[in-house]
């Protein structure tokens, strides 16, 4: 009889052991959903919800999809885990196939450290007027590579935006344009930086497919 009460009480302590697990994730969680839901009303977009084998909410994630300007986005979370520690991001991407091989870095002083992308060998800097007018240290891999066409107010929009204290980085790689910062979209000064972020890569995104040297990007691929 002891035995069975024993093993009762130990099934119960894991159940409520998962119970409050679950509780605290949702606590967690929230707060990105407030966020999520405002993004999601402001932009037309679709909330998704991944649902884990533990239950409980545990393992759950969730991400925004949708289309913007002719665009796919994606906005979610994700993370890398070392012997050390555990790196959490929120990215957003555009789907840019093509844009081939080209391979784009930009990032200002107020870039986040943990933000930052691996630097490819392939790209290097360049010292682009626009990358000085915007204040971005712009690195790519075209040789050939000339100036985004852009207008008076989406360059006024960028400069604002590349001005915060504190944002992430941009990256185009495999036919994908990304913006990141580390964390979790929880806070609502977060969530209007990646406002401000859909409309720049926007404008980006729209600059490089009508730049003139869309027909060698497949050929920057490396071997």
């Amino acid at each position: 009889m002891n035995s069975i009460g024993f093993i009762f009480g130990v099934f119960a302590g894991i159940l409520i052991l998962f119970y409050v697990i679950g509780r605290l994730v949702d606590a967690q969680r929230s707060g990105m959903l407030e966020q999520y839901e405002v993004m999601r009303k402001r932009f037309g977009f679709e909330l998704r919800r991944f649902g884990s084998k533990w239950g409980w909410g545990i393992g759950e994630h969730y991400a925004l999809e949708g289309r913007y300007r002719g665009y796919s986005v994606h906005v979610y979370e994700h993370f890398h885990e070392s012997d050390r520690r555990k790196q959490r991001w929120t990215s957003m991407t555009f789907e840019l196939l093509f844009t081939g091989g080209l391979e784009l870095l930009a990032e200002t002083p107020g870039t986040q450290e943990e933000a930052r992308f691996e630097r490819l060998h392939l790209v290097e800097k360049t010292d682009s007027a626009l990358g000085k007018d915007l204040g971005v240290a712009l690195c790519l891999n075209d040789p050939k590579w000339k100036p985004l066409d852009l207008e008076e107010a989406q360059l006024e929009r960028m400069k604002r935006f590349f001005e915060n204290a504190s944002m992430g980085a941009i990256r185009l790689s495999k036919g994908f344009i990304e913006y990141r910062e580390a964390g979790t979209l929880r806070e609502s000064d977060m969530r209007i930086r990646f406002q401000d972020a859909i409309l720049v890569l926007a404008d980006i995104s729209d600059a490089l497919s009508a730049h003139p040297n869309k027909d060698n990007w497949e050929a920057l691929f490396e071997d």
